[in-house]
């Protein structure tokens, strides 16, 4: 990227969309670690078991496809 900030590889009249989907990336890695975390207790928790571990780790999982969505939008969008 020679140094270049990544927005201004970005078409001006694309920016709004890029970042909405900037921010819809940040979001969906905060949320995959998140759900991520919390399984990790689900056996634990009073009524907890394998089924909440497998059902925050669907979650997790949701969140992760988000991010790669978003993702390859902020690879088009920045033309890269």
């Amino acid at each position: 990227m020679n140094g270049k900030p990544l927005l201004n590889r970005v078409d001006p009249d694309a920016v709004e969309d890029f970042v909405a989907a900037v921010e819809a990336w940040n979001t969906a890695v905060s949320q995959a670690d998140q759900m991520a975390y919390t399984s990790m207790f689900g056996e634990y928790n009073p009524g907890g078991g394998k089924d909440e571990v497998e059902k925050y780790l669907e979650l997790s999982r949701k969140e992760v496809i988000s991010g790669r969505d978003a993702l390859v939008t902020i690879i088009k969008l920045a033309d890269l």
